[in-house]
């Protein structure tokens, strides 16, 4: 089963009734759940997941680190007091801590493998945002994409970072795994040109409050497609984003799949 709002019909390597990553390429703007339906449910955990799915979401968004013991865990902070109320750094932490920990209302934190297994066939993409810090990997490109390749997930699996080289690295091991550069305004243009040469990234991931109708042409002169993020209020579509759903996007990224599938479905 796919996001119920998903669009039914065969593309490129998709099944007829669940499109893939490749399908999305030229597919118009896909709704992906931020950390889940975290808007309503503690991010990141399974109950934002099964949430997600319960409202529509076409797919998720989620975080990983990799623990010292060697394990890919969903959380999206450096250091996770922010979420636990504990001052521990997420990488230098192994499971079985981690696995003591509150996430909130009880959810525990999964493993990548946990949600592989429950949800890797439900949506149509699952954009793995690789949160990891500094020039050297630890070995975290590697373990996720074991877990891609053990749960089959090679068509459904896109890959994301601000950090262009687990992008650069994901493309010299599997190229055929889609690609997102995480791009920041902060950081200076030709720094950013020159690791997307590099990487070269499927699309384009951008805050809404810096899109930018030269960056949709430019995007689509190199063939790549843009994706929004940052489109939520506290508890509401930022309403900057309604000029923008005529446009050529690839995907929106929110908090709420519900409300943004009721402010696509306003405009058509």
């Amino acid at each position: 089963m796919c996001g119920a709002g998903a669009l039914h019909f065969k593309v490129g390597n998709g099944s007829a009734s669940c499109p893939v990553v490749s399908d999305l390429l030229i597919m118009k703007p896909f709704i992906l759940a931020h950390r889940g339906a975290s808007g309503y449910a503690p991010e990141n955990t399974m109950k934002a997941f099964a949430l997600a799915e319960t409202l529509g979401a076409d797919g998720v968004e989620l975080d990983v680190f990799l623990t010292t013991d060697g394990h890919v865990i969903i959380t999206h902070d450096e250091e996770l007091f922010r979420l636990t109320g504990q001052k521990l750094i997420t990488q230098k932490q192994n499971q079985k801590t981690l696995k003591t920990l509150d996430f909130g209302e009880g959810e525990k934190i999964p493993t990548l493998a946990y949600f592989f297994d429950a949800f890797g066939k439900k949506f149509s993409v699952i954009n793995v945002e690789i949160k990891s810090t500094g020039l050297r990997t630890n070995g975290i490109e590697q373990a996720v994409l074991k877990l891609i390749k053990d749960f089959k997930m090679i068509e459904q699996v896109y890959i994301s970072s601000f950090n262009p080289l687990h992008l650069i690295r994901f493309k010299k091991m599997a190229p055929e795994i889609k690609r997102g550069y995480l791009i920041w305004p902060k950081n200076r243009t030709t720094q950013q040109n020159f690791w997307i040469a590099r990487a070269n990234p499927q699309t384009m991931n951008l805050p809404l409050f810096w899109l930018k109708q030269s960056h949709l042409e430019q995007f689509g002169k190199l063939e790549r497609r843009t994706w929004l993020w940052d489109v939520d209020n506290k508890d509401s579509i930022k309403p900057e984003l309604t000029p923008w759903l005529s446009k050529s996007l690839g995907a929106i990224i929110t908090n709420y799949p519900d409300r943004l599938r009721a402010l696509l479905h306003s405009q058509n």
